[in-house]
């Protein structure tokens, strides 16, 4: 079998150096085209224009590779209270935006110039199983929110009144794209349009120690799996100017509409109890599916210095938002009394991530 994969692999590169070979940057042109100085504004000069497609320079490949530090925004929902001895009411003690949610991943861009004007590339970014988890200690004094953390007795008493709340987040996301490149007349702009398709997953567990610790360290849990498959169209555009002989700005925006899958599982259940009443002891689970129609946006904001003329040094700040999209956190309903009604719902909101980029860029 690998024998087999020998021939196609040598095919394939000495086709891909083939077309290397006989990419022309800059091909023949009726109009004089001196000023055409193969730089990265892939400019010919004003006196160009009328013949601009057969005089713009164009690499036959290029690429990029980066570390993006993502940074995923959340709501100030809260989570925990704590309650207060002086006036009596509860306090927020934890919300969903108290977790730590930064972290690096690759980005990988790929492209081919199929002409001087028009061309493909291919784009991948994400991470996956970014960990959280945070853990509270009181004096029987921790409590959820609502009427699940008034329960004092019974089923669901042990999320009132305790003295430990561990909470874990856990975070995996993933863009594939692949988009059409067309360049304009403009010598510093082009547009994108083609399809994206977003995977963002998250998990989330919420314990608490018995009511009362009574000796045990057993755990009551409320934990909530979400699920959100993006598929859709997009489009965009880039503006890259080199200022000075090495140093240039770049810019990047797109926008699409996408269909999104979107699929929420939450699971309640009580512990072992001390008092061993175990007929209570009755998880309850929700498996729900629901399709949305979810927008995003994105721009990423950057400069780079060119080391060689086919090699350059990038970085900026990103910027990413998608509409409609279900956190695992956000699934919880605090106002559900145990052992009464089910939450067939899938709660959803804006998902936004920002983050600062560095890597290299290169052509030939």
């Amino acid at each position: 079998m690998k024998k087999g994969l020998l021939p196609l692999i040598v095919f394939v590169l000495l086709s891909v150096y083939s077309y290397a070979q006989n990419c022309a940057p800059c091909g023949p042109a009726p109009c004089n085209c001196s000023s055409c100085d193969n730089s990265r504004d892939y400019s010919c000069g004003n006196e160009c224009d009328a013949c601009f497609q057969p005089c713009i320079y164009v690499p036959c490949f290029y690429g990029r590779a980066d570390a993006v530090l993502w940074n995923i925004g959340a709501n100030n929902r809260t989570l925990v209270e704590r309650l207060n001895p002086r006036t009596g009411n509860s306090d927020p003690a934890f919300d969903a935006n108290d977790f730590g949610r930064s972290g690096g991943s690759p980005r990988i861009l790929l492209g081919m110039n199929l002409t001087s004007l028009l061309g493909v590339e291919g784009q991948y970014n994400g991470f996956q199983n970014w960990q959280s988890t945070k853990t509270l200690t009181g004096a029987h004094d921790l409590r959820l929110p609502g009427a699940l953390g008034e329960v004092t007795g019974g089923w669901g008493e042990d999320f009132f009144g305790s003295d430990r709340m561990t909470l874990f987040s856990e975070t995996s996301f993933h863009s594939a794209e692949l988009n059409l490149v067309r360049r304009t007349r403009y010598p510093s702009l082009v547009w994108l349009a083609g399809f994206r398709y977003f995977n963002f997953e998250e998990n989330f567990d919420l314990m608490s120690a018995p009511f009362a610790n009574q000796g045990s360290y057993q755990f009551s849990n409320y934990a909530a799996a979400t699920t959100n498959n993006l598929y859709g169209g997009q489009l965009g555009a880039k503006w890259d100017r080199l200022i000075t002989d090495r140093f240039g700005l770049q810019a990047v925006g797109k926008t699409g509409v996408y269909s999104n899958e979107a699929r929420q599982k939450s699971y309640i259940c009580e512990g072992p109890r001390y008092d061993g009443n175990s007929s209570l002891n009755v998880p309850q689970s929700d498996d729900v599916k629901k399709t949305y129609t979810s927008l995003s946006g994105e721009v990423n904001l950057g400069g780079y210095f060119k080391v060689t003329r086919n090699v350059s040094i990038v970085g900026g700040y990103n910027f990413l938002w998608i509409g409609d999209v279900a956190r695992a956190a956000d699934q919880l309903d605090f106002d559900r009394l145990p052992l009464v009604g089910r939450n067939r719902t899938v709660t959803t909101d804006t998902l936004f991530l920002h983050g600062a980029s560095v890597g290299v860029e290169w052509n030939f």
